[in-house]
């Protein structure tokens, strides 16, 4: 939706028809697609990659940042990087974006990128020619999100292959983006002019009355219901963080409650025995997805 907003095709869209699609990003049942899976699994041996390039001082692994600015724009990054010698004398920290083409068209495309650039690391400024070439529109759009959270000024975008079963993917090309200050603030600006009215009663309210009372109108039973059930954990959810000195969360790969927990393991089935396998299972890295009934 950020994506929509920042690339203009929202601008005539009405408030409340801005929030239902929002409600539907949000809380919609979409599965991944198997491209999204394949880049997922591909992402760790590309940061790998890009760790071990000379000029790769550091590279720190996130999760979702909040904006301290505007505390409804949230992203995630694939990393953030501290770079020096890209740009001569200077030492940089970047968000990293990483994209794997899966087609053997986008394959083909970001070779024809690669060997038209001729360059190890592709840089650009944000919005000019070689930006627009490198950076797919969605994709510069879900950067800018990163940048305006993190308030960087550099990025590092990297098209990769997918991997095989001899090896993992490897990086195609890669970006090196400059986004400047002028442009920062022209798109804050923009997107505050264009979602803070939507969006500040999630986090300006103390309660879930208030949060509906201060929404668009025209929202129908079921959307203010999706609301009235979600918020209250969002909001405490939220809270938990700021009050444990704003360090949020460590990294968690499974997040349920306890009453879904034991709900799984009543039930019996796959579900049961997933439950059990978790409980069980040795604090190891290996594949293993669990999905819920």
């Amino acid at each position: 939706m950020t994506s929509k907003v920042l690339s203009g095709t929202a601008d005539d869209v009405s408030d409340v028809e801005m929030l239902r699609s929002l409600l539907k990003s949000w809380f919609n049942r979409s599965r991944s697609t198997e491209p999204m899976i394949i880049g997922s699994r591909n992402e760790d041996a590309v940061l790998l990659s890009l760790s071990q390039k000379s000029y790769v001082d550091s590279i720190y692994d996130c999760g979702l940042l909040e904006s301290n600015k505007l505390p409804w724009l949230a992203a995630s990054p694939d990393s953030i990087v501290v770079v020096s010698g890209v740009i001569p004398n200077e030492q940089q920290l970047a968000v990293v974006e990483v994209k794997t083409r899966v087609s053997v068209e986008k394959i083909a495309e970001a070779e024809r990128i690669a060997k038209k650039y001729g360059e190890k690391v592709i840089h650009c400024n944000c919005g000019d020619e070689a930006w627009l070439e490198c950076i797919e529109k969605d994709h510069s759009n879900q950067i800018m999100c990163q940048v305006l959270v993190t308030g960087l000024k550099y990025c590092i975008y990297i098209v990769a292959r997918p991997g095989t079963t001899g090896g993992k993917g490897k990086p195609i090309y890669m970006v090196f983006g400059t986004i400047e200050q002028n442009q920062f603030y022209a798109f804050l600006s923009y997107l505050n002019r264009k979602m803070d009215r939507i969006l500040a009663p999630f986090y300006k309210s103390k309660n879930v009355d208030e949060v509906l009372a201060a929404l668009p109108p025209g929202l129908s039973d079921i959307e203010q219901q999706i609301i009235r059930s979600r918020w209250p954990f969002f909001h405490k959810l939220r809270q938990s963080a700021i009050d444990c000195g704003k360090i949020g969360f460590p990294p968690t790969s499974l997040f349920k409650t306890s009453f879904q927990s034991l709900y799984n393991v009543i039930k019996g089935g796959l579900d049961a025995n997933t439950q059990h396998y978790i409980s069980i299972r040795p604090n190891v890295k290996i594949t293993f997805e669990q999905e819920s009934g």
